[in-house]
């Protein structure tokens, strides 16, 4: 319709005018047949038929004068009388399949069975969905939770170890230093001239030798 919405003049109308009647006359048309197909009411379906009726008379009056029009608007033209002469037919066939009595009780079941199930469904997805996140959540906490415990537990090894290499170290060295020392006091007594202390031999190495 764009197209048509030119200044050129149609005898005592513009094209501008009467595009717009036919623009305001099928989309009043239109809303006019979505509510009588939400609600089935025979005044939206006669609200419709009026508008239909300016739909047609506007496009009659336009089709009257398309010898003032542009090519371009005659094009234009010819496509909307091939689409405005299916429209009816097809806009009658749904009608009717409207006011068949199977029409309602699709409804019925949609409204009554259906809708409510859809609303269940979609209550038990959305309750899945939180105790999903409720569970990931938990499981984040437990991870971190377990990584903290590891990292404890391994300080406590490190720790442990360190304590258990310095008892075994001590007590080595202590293994080895105590018959140095007396072999260290029993020189410094024979050289004071004491001659009579025997100092025990317990190994058989180098140690036990000297």
């Amino acid at each position: 319709m764009l197209v048509l919405e030119t200044a050129t003049t149609l005898g005592d109308r513009t094209s501008l005018t009467l595009t717009a009647d036919l623009r305001h006359a099928f989309t009043a048309g239109e809303t006019a047949l979505q509510d009588f197909l939400d609600t089935g009411d025979t005044t939206d379906e006669s609200r419709y038929r009026m508008h239909l009726g300016q739909t047609l008379g506007a496009m009659t009056e336009i089709r009257e004068r398309r010898a003032m029009l542009t090519r371009d608007q005659q094009d234009v033209l010819e496509w909307l009388d091939a689409e405005l002469s299916a429209y009816p037919r097809l806009v009658d066939t749904v009608i009717a399949e409207r006011h068949d009595s199977r029409a309602e009780l699709a409804r019925y079941w949609l409204t009554a069975e259906a809708q409510p199930r859809a609303g269940l469904a979609t209550t038990l997805l959305e309750s899945m969905s939180a105790d999903q996140s409720a569970l990931m959540q938990r499981e984040a906490t437990r991870v971190s939770s377990l990584h903290n415990t590891v990292i404890v537990v391994a300080l406590l090894l490190i720790v442990a170890t360190i304590f258990t290499v310095w008892i075994v170290s001590k007590q080595t060295a202590d293994h080895l230093t105590r018959p140095i020392a007396a072999l260290a006091t029993a020189t410094d007594e024979l050289a004071d001239g004491q001659l009579t202390r025997d100092l025990p031999v317990t190994t058989s190495d180098e140690l036990g030798a000297l």
